[in-house]
């Protein structure tokens, strides 16, 4: 039993230390992109995430056909004592296609508990 735990603890650890490294690779190739290539990306990840709505939940075309319109961000959240998070999105007006481009950060400090 004790092996398993600092098992699980080292596997931990080395996740924990290399998320941040695979993140800081993703923020950097992000800032590298021009505007145009960030929202076709944002665009794009949107449209997906929409697509995958409707198919997973097919009572959503239903709040979506009564809609004004809807918004999809993405978001990358770390947890290891301290947590930071943060994504981009889109809103898009149904109407008129008209979108708002928006960037979303969070911190905090914490302990969590999961229970299987």
């Amino acid at each position: 039993m004790r092996k398993s735990a600092i098992y699980v603890a080292t596997l931990l650890t080395i996740a924990a230390l290399a998320l941040p490294a695979t993140s800081v690779v993703a923020e950097e190739d992000w800032k590298s992109m021009k505007q145009e290539s960030k929202a076709m990306k944002i665009n794009e990840t949107a449209k997906d995430a929409l697509n995958d709505l409707f198919a997973d939940h097919p009572k959503a075309k239903e709040l979506y056909a009564k809609s004004y319109g809807w918004a999809a961000f993405n978001n990358l959240k770390l947890a290891f004592g301290f947590s930071g998070g943060g994504g981009n999105g889109v809103a898009v007006v149904k109407e008129t296609g008209d979108k708002t481009y928006m960037k979303m950060g969070t911190v905090g400090v914490g302990r969590g508990v999961c229970i299987n």
